[in-house]
């Protein structure tokens, strides 16, 4: 009885998740406001609210991509040799093969997390550059 509420709160939630996450935007879009901006006294914060700034897609580089590539090889070739050194009949196959897997496991696991690492630097430089564009555009419209 425990293990079938569990895979009822397990799918359940996998659901709901698949379910808010694709219609995210229609749900904020219903909950938000008329889109009309409460009147301001203040001159500067009128300007600064009708700036329009060209929205700037974030791109992981080359070398993201190569990392994750070359995890993804480790990983799979991993699974691949122990699987062929489990079915093997020599005697030393197996205990051969579960090694090359964990090494082959960390190798994956250390891609993967430079690739993480080096996502993190890029996307820090890329939020630094649009916020530096955006204070130059508030200094141009507190000007005027």
């Amino acid at each position: 009885m425990n293990l079938l509420a569990a895979l009822i709160i397990l799918f359940g939630s996998i659901f709901l998740f698949v379910f808010l996450s694709s219609y995210w935007d229609e749900i904020k879009e219903e909950f938000s406001a008329s889109g009309e901006l409460p009147p301001v006294k203040d001159k500067a914060k009128l300007k600064l609210s009708k700036i329009d700034l060209p929205e700037i897609k974030f791109q992981d580089s080359g070398w993201v991509l190569l990392y994750v590539i070359f995890g993804w090889i480790c990983f799979i070739v991993g699974i691949l040799v122990l699987f062929i050194g489990l079915t093997s009949d020599h005697k030393d196959s197996s205990s051969e093969a579960a090694i090359f897997f964990c090494s082959a496991l960390l190798a994956s696991l250390s891609c993967f997390f430079a690739a993480h690492v080096l996502r993190l630097q890029e996307k820090t430089a890329h939020h630094a550059e649009k916020n530096s564009e955006l204070l130059k555009s508030i200094n141009e419209k507190l000007k005027d």
